[in-house]
């Protein structure tokens, strides 16, 4: 399992290596720092495209007001200034992609009111015909990949050797994977990411070849909404060809499948497998949520065995994850990447591997050396298991090969195990098969003291225990050492507030006595910046100055426990906080790999009470002025019998979008404190109009009143717009 994405955060994407070209080697410098990364302008640019888009879910009436309330929806789409783009795209979610028809960056506070009012006197006009579920922006999502130099030949492939394919390997005695099978044509993996180079001589025999479409005849043949989709699509352009032009994409769909015994390059954990290509990462690494959905939802259609998923970023995105719980009610597994930035994500929640569906198992990544890599994100509730992920050689484009290091490199062995399992026990299928092969890869992992605590199953993925205990189940074995309990505070320093991490690169003291700020804000790459300030009571903490890049640099306040007690973002400034007398507390300061706002400054007041009277109650809630769904608590997902009931998920990728005024956040603001009075009074008009309905065949005199209650039940549409409205300032920024 793993928690919730919306946000790519904690990118942390190597791309340094030795490129292998028609046998030369083109050598790259080494480097211990994040170098495949969006640049400052390719991350401004993707931004820029994808602001005034929105994610929408609408309800309209159905039966035979169906006709009336579709019209509706076009009326007030129109009279808004909007359009719907990539429409019928979303079938499982039901989604809508809408577009701001005049929008512009410089001019967005403007056009967002205009359409604010617009639209909110659109809907009123349509009686009840249209609500809106919920809305949310269309993120930025990157991929997430480290690398370094190798050879190309199987005996570099040093992974394969540590999760248990072949007799003896890494245990004495213990019989590999490949015994029992080499892999199964009818096993189908999509591999969500930057394409699949189908022509690669080392993949093309391997490649799904889509059964209802007839190749090169112009011709959406099976009727799915893409023409001539016989390898995957492309969700950027919309198209039938998911060809690769950036190489992530086939490097993991190499590792997953590449053909074995073929004399040629490398080889795949599943050295028969059926592999597609879902498009949705550009050139430059970076794509939307709402190509990530239409993948996902691509996966859900044509009935895939499982999806990988080496990506992240975003933040909590309640549209994909409705996407990631369809495939998961086809018992589809989603395979994700926990994340290059080398944070906890118990604490700072990365997605989608966060995402808490049962389908979701999130994947950190180890070296050749049964460690845990630098830079693989953890979590002893939101990561499931570990991988190999340092040094990975493989497959990339133009029929070339190289050596790449990340989670995003994890990933493709978990999946590649999966698609074995699946190959070994044929008569897997549906929701209770996925279950049973999320379940046997969890409970067969090689222990390993680097991920004690670390993640939920505490050990590296070992395929071949997992094809024994799937095929001759035995009696279970024991369950894994129960986690250590969370380490006490640290001896009391005293009151005050201390700097513990990040202090001179995140984090510095004020000009004045027992001030902290943030530092190196403004800064356009500042590299995912991470401090923490420890705050001993009994001391008041106020918030001097606050302005956070929105729904990407954030302030976390948690306990000593590490439970989450407030999240802010954004330019609304927190309210204070006052720590009692013998607490211990913490507020942890994260950021994207884009640091485009003026940051923050806090007071720490010591053995007083906060300025201004009694301190206001800690929040409790994240201070973003989006009415998405809010992500829930990473909780664990349900394990089987011995095993502890959460699973992980995976890389997490920073969003860079453009930054919110304090003017935006308190319009947003008062149109929220607007609406929950109007949908309250709109569902009681709403039912008073109905029961009128329904009693006017025995009194006809009644029907005076009923004018009077439509025109109440339409402020229940009214205030559900003035949510989504006010959602789409969001998303202008976001």
């Amino acid at each position: 399992m793993a928690p919730a994405f919306s946000s790519l955060s904690g990118l942390s994407s190597l791309l340094v290596g030795t490129l292998l070209l028609s046998g030369s080697a083109l050598s790259l410098a080494q480097e211990d720092v994040p170098s495949f990364m969006p640049t400052s302008e390719s991350s401004a640019e993707a931004k820029q495209k994808l602001a005034g888009n929105i994610l929408v879910k609408f309800k309209t009436k159905g039966g035979i007001a169906a006709s009336a309330a579709n019209a509706a929806l076009s009326t007030i789409l129109s009279a808004a200034g909007l359009e719907e783009i990539d429409a019928g795209m979303f079938p499982s979610t039901g989604l809508s992609l809408l577009r701001i028809k005049d929008f512009k960056v410089d001019k967005a506070e403007d056009i967002v009111n205009t359409k604010l009012a617009a639209l909110t006197s659109a809907v009123a006009a349509q009686s009840g015909l249209v609500e809106i579920e919920y809305a949310e922006p269309d993120r930025v999502l990157y991929a997430d990949q480290t690398s370094a130099p190798n050879d190309p030949s199987f005996g570099q492939l040093w992974g394969m050797t540590k999760i248990g394919v072949m007799d003896d390997q890494p245990n004495a005695g213990e019989p590999g994977a490949w015994r029992q099978t080499t892999g199964s044509s009818n096993v189908t993996v999509l591999v969500i990411d930057t394409g699949v180079d189908y022509n690669h001589p080392d993949i093309s025999a391997n490649m799904w070849v889509n059964p209802g479409e007839i190749p090169g005849n112009g011709q959406d043949d099976d009727g799915n909404g893409y023409t001539d989709d016989v390898y995957g699509i492309n969700a950027i352009t919309n198209s039938g060809d998911p060809m690769d032009d950036q190489s992530h994409g086939t490097h993991c769909a190499g590792t997953i499948g590449a053909v074995g015994n073929n004399g040629v390059g490398v080889v795949g954990v599943s050295q028969q497998v059926k592999l597609a290509g879902c498009k949705f990462l550009s050139a430059s690494g970076s794509g939307s949520t709402s190509g990530a959905i239409k993948c996902v939802e691509y996966g859900v259609r044509m009935g895939f065995t499982l999806t990988s998923n080496s990506w992240g970023g975003g933040g909590y995105s309640q549209g994909l994850k409705d996407a990631i719980d369809a495939a998961e009610a086809i018992g589809q597994l989603f395979v994700a990447a926990a994340g290059n930035s080398n944070t906890n994500n118990d604490v700072t929640p990365h997605y989608p591997s966060n995402y808490n569906s049962d389908n979701v198992i999130s994947v950190a990544s180890t070296t050749d050396t049964d460690g845990r890599s630098g830079f693989s994100c953890y979590g002893a509730t939101t990561v499931d298991l570990g991988a190999p992920g340092s040094n990975i050689l493989s497959t990339i484009h133009n029929n070339r090969y190289a050596t790449y290091s990340g989670t995003s490199m994890a990933t493709p062995h978990v999946a590649g195990a999966a698609a074995l399992l699946y190959a070994g026990n044929p008569s897997l299928s549906g929701v209770s098969g996925g279950a049973q092969v999320k379940r046997a890869l969890m409970l067969t992992v090689d222990p390993i003291s680097a991920l004690a605590g670390k993640c939920v199953s505490e050990g590296r993925l070992n395929v071949g225990k997992a094809m024994e205990f799937l095929v001759n189940p035995g009696p279970s074995p024991p369950p894994p050492p129960i986690a250590p309990p969370n380490a006490p505070p640290p001896p009391p320093r005293g009151a005050g507030c201390f700097i513990t991490e990040g202090d001179g690169t995140a984090l510095e003291t004020g000009p004045a006595a027992d001030e902290y700020m943030s530092k190196n804000h403004p800064n356009n790459y500042a590299n995912n910046l991470r401090g923490i300030i420890e705050m001993e009571g009994p001391v008041c903490v106020e918030f001097l100055a606050f302005d956070l890049e929105q729904g990407y640099d954030f302030v976390t306040h948690v306990n000593s426990a590490g439970n989450q007690l407030g999240r802010f973002s954004g330019a609304a400034t927190p309210a204070n906080i006052q720590i009692p007398a013998s607490t211990y507390e913490r507020m942890i300061f994260t950021t994207d790999f884009s640091v485009v706002r003026a940051g923050f400054k806090v007071k720490c007041h010591i053995r007083a009470p906060c300025p201004g009277g009694p301190p206001t109650p800690t929040p409790t809630t994240t201070t973003m002025p989006t009415p998405t769904t809010a992500p829930p608590t990473p909780t664990p997902t349900t394990m089987p019998t011995t095993m502890p009931t959460t699973m992980p998920t995976t890389t997490t990728m920073p969003p860079t979008t453009p930054p919110t005024t304090n003017q935006t956040t308190d319009y947003i603001d008062k149109a929220l404190d607007s609406v929950g009075g109007a949908i309250d009074a709109g569902k009681n008009a709403t039912k008073d109009v109905k029961d009128g309905i329904d009693k006017l065949k025995d009194n006809p005199e009644d029907a005076a009143k009923i004018p009077g209650k439509i025109t109440s039940a339409a402020s229940s549409t009214a205030g559900s717009l003035a949510l989504a409205s006010a959602l789409l300032l969001g998303a202008a920024f976001n």
